[in-house]
């Protein structure tokens, strides 16, 4: 589609529920120039991949930005850290060791790349995925990382551990332990709603104004400002369309995998979809594992003849374990390999429980990652507010709510486990899991407000996007269980200059496990969406054109 045609997808819905000149008055608001970001200090030094023997020279940058970032001069600060991927370091230079203090090393001749993780909730380390840097570094891009706010070295929203820890021997102060929040249950509420992923933008736009005052230094007083191609995974994508709505202007290009939010869309709207994709991958599930429908009763019924009567079966890293919690194992359902890893889990616990008479204290350990509740709390509290964008109203526990309608969840009304397969959910939020984490279990009153609420700020721009003129390349995946591919391509016919693929094969997963599969594919879909936005024909757009970032953006720029 060129940028020149209209869009058949209507862009109200049904969370247009709110005044026209409320709505205009409150994106205005969401539009609003923020501030450049305080830089607090740089550090430049290598660091090793977690899973290759290669290294990476990062330039780490701490900046302090404001909590509120259209809030009064006085407004509380949180700090940001974003990792700079510069080059791969080879030689002398692969050593994980700091090497200085020092000024922005970026270099501004450069594209510069912003990953946006998947989350909500998640860190963003910068050697995770070294194909991903080796990827778009061969494109001449340098790739940020940011920490988004209130997770990993960013002002760190953290539950219940040791309000001190030690990174490399040196005591670092966490800046907000929830556990210990002053002020009850609505400040605490309050505070959190300011960690979606409005926020997020606004910190990575603040970041990206002081970098463009760096580039400007020694230059004409109009100096060219830094622009961003953003990179979306999963809720990256969220982030991604959250920034095309806001500041479109600071953007070259968008790339996004699994990540094109359901915009104007409900919660409730959402889980049904979810659920009814979940429902079906157990079908599959059992179907490739024929036996396991057996193995999974077995072992649910045993955790819960052993959780009646007030028994509980604790978790090593605190709160206990129940059905409810056990079938979070769906979630697994979703990844590359999930079928395999699923039935791999069952047979373990099956094994101990035989062998053993219990699940060993390896395999309680295994089940606790199957969500990361205990370690990601925003990922349990904010799981339905990146959905409630203004006019949606409350989320009011929809996953729970929706899962409370269908047969294969009745064991949420009655607490019998129905008859036939047992059914496993997958990243839904349900009321019972601030009772069965430790790390949750005091956060319960401030996600019930949550819940509650109904005057949520503004996530997305239906009429910006409506009128986006930035590329936008997007692969989703037709039996993605964590983002509905059919909603996906509703927003995709109300967005112009984006071009999207839809896969029947991969899993959610798919840019982590199979990078090289994944990333020229999305670059290919990249390029096409160039040719759309420039309302050429995609044939005409060469392929030297798609060889890297500088003749890419060069097309762009025509």
């Amino acid at each position: 589609m060129s940028s020149t045609e209209v869009p058949q997808e209507p862009l109200k819905s049904s969370c247009d529920s709110v005044p026209a000149e409320t709505e205009d008055k409150a994106l205005e608001l969401a539009r609003r120039r923020v501030s450049a970001a305080e830089l607090v200090k740089s550090t430049l030094y290598n660091a090793k991949s977690s899973s290759v023997d290669k290294f990476y020279t990062i330039n780490e940058m701490e900046f302090r930005t404001p909590l509120m970032h259209h809030g009064s001069q006085d407004t509380e600060t949180i700090t940001v850290t974003v990792r700079a991927v510069l080059s791969e370091a080879k030689g002398a230079d692969c050593t994980d060791t700091v090497r200085r203090n020092s000024e922005i090393k970026l270099d501004f001749s450069k594209p510069i790349a912003a990953y946006l993780v998947g989350g909500p909730g998640s860190d963003n380390p910068p050697t995770a995925n070294p194909a991903l840097n080796d990827f778009y570094l061969e494109k001449g891009f340098q790739i940020l990382y940011m920490d988004y706010r209130g997770t990993g070295s960013s002002h760190e929203l953290r539950a219940d551990q040791l309000d001190k820890v030690f990174t490399k021997g040196v005591e670092i102060q966490k800046e907000c332990l929830l556990a210990n929040f002053e002020g009850g249950d609505e400040k605490l509420a309050e505070y959190l709603t300011h960690f979606r992923q409005d926020n997020i933008v606004r910190d990575l736009e603040a970041v990206r104004l002081f970098l463009s005052g760096e580039k400007s230094k020694g230059t004409k007083k109009n100096a060219e400002q830094v622009k961003l191609t953003l990179i979306g995974q999963s809720y990256g994508g969220w982030v991604a369309f959250s920034y095309l709505s806001f500041y479109p202007n600071a953007l070259d290009m968008v790339l996004v995998t699994g990540g094109v939010p359901p915009i104007g869309k409900t919660a409730e709207t959402v889980y049904r979809q979810t659920f009814t994709a979940t429902i079906n991958a157990n079908y599959t599930f059992y179907e490739k594992n024929p036996g396991h429908g057996e193995i999974a009763r077995k072992v649910v019924e045993w955790v819960e003849t052993n959780t009646t009567g007030g028994n509980h079966i604790q978790m090593p890293g605190g709160g206990h374990l129940t059905t409810g919690r056990f079938l979070c194992l769906g979630r697994t359902l979703g990844t590359t390999g999930g079928y395999k890893k699923v039935a791999k889990a069952l047979n373990e616990c099956l094994a101990d429980i035989t062998s053993l008479g219990k699940l060993s204290d390896e395999t309680l350990k295994n089940i606790e990652g199957w969500i990361r509740f205990e370690e990601r709390v925003l990922y349990c509290v904010l799981q339905e507010a990146i959905y409630t964008d203004i006019g949606c109203g409350p989320s009011g526990w929809a996953a729970e709510k929706v899962a409370r309608e269908l047969p294969e969840f009745s064991w949420l009304n009655d607490g019998k486990l129905p008859a036939g397969n047992i059914t496993f959910y997958a990243e839904h939020v349900f009321n019972f899991h601030y009772d069965q984490f430790k790390s949750l279990k005091h956060l319960r009153g401030a996600a019930n407000i949550l819940a509650k609420k109904d005057d949520w700020a503004p996530l997305f721009d239906l009429v910006r996007l409506r009128k986006n003129k930035v590329p936008i390349a997007s692969l989703c995946y037709k039996n993605d269980i964590f983002i509905d591919a059919e909603l996906s391509e509703k927003t995709k016919k109300a967005t112009t200059s984006i071009c999207q693929e839809v896969d029947e094969t991969l899993m959610h997963t798919a840019v982590k496990d199979m990078s090289g599969k994944v990333l020229p594919r999305l670059w290919r879909i990249l390029g096409d969406a160039v040719a759309d936005s420039k309302g050429i024909d995609r044939s005409g757009v060469l392929d030297s054109d798609r060889k890297n970032a500088a003749t890419l953006l060069a097309c762009i720029s025509r």
